[in-house]
């Protein structure tokens, strides 16, 4: 995708095709950011519910086991029911939180742009 027109000869012929062109690049631009960020929240909402799963199956399977055993003491069962509730009751998800960064391309080039301006005056 260029936004140059093929025989460009000067910045207002460049800034033209841009602007000319801007009205069907930045609807598409923004539906393919959109998208991206509701297939990552998705995922991640997928690896939660996964997670849970996973643990309440082992809660399952430990439980068969501890009752196999046919041990009078509960104490195993009561020690499993907390440690399961933990497990199951934390967030998978909340390992993520805070390390994905998530701004609109246009917030993250002008960031990038104002840090090189400054740098550039600081010198």
């Amino acid at each position: 995708m260029y936004f140059a027109p093929d025989n460009s000869k000067n910045l207002d012929e460049l800034r033209r095709a841009f602007l000319m062109k801007l009205p069907i690049y930045a609807p598409v631009i923004w539906f393919a950011y959109f998208v991206n960020k509701r297939r990552s929240e998705n995922k991640r909402l997928l690896e939660g519910h996964s997670h849970k799963e996973a643990m309440a199956k082992s809660y399952e399977s430990d439980k068969k086991q501890i009752t196999d055993l046919k041990l009078d003491d509960s104490s195993l069962i009561e020690k499993l029911m907390d440690r399961a509730i933990d497990v199951i009751s934390y967030n998978a998800s909340a390992t993520l939180d805070g390390k994905h960064d998530e701004k609109m391309p246009i917030h993250q080039m002008l960031s990038e742009a104002s840090q090189t301006f400054k740098s550039k005056l600081s010198e």
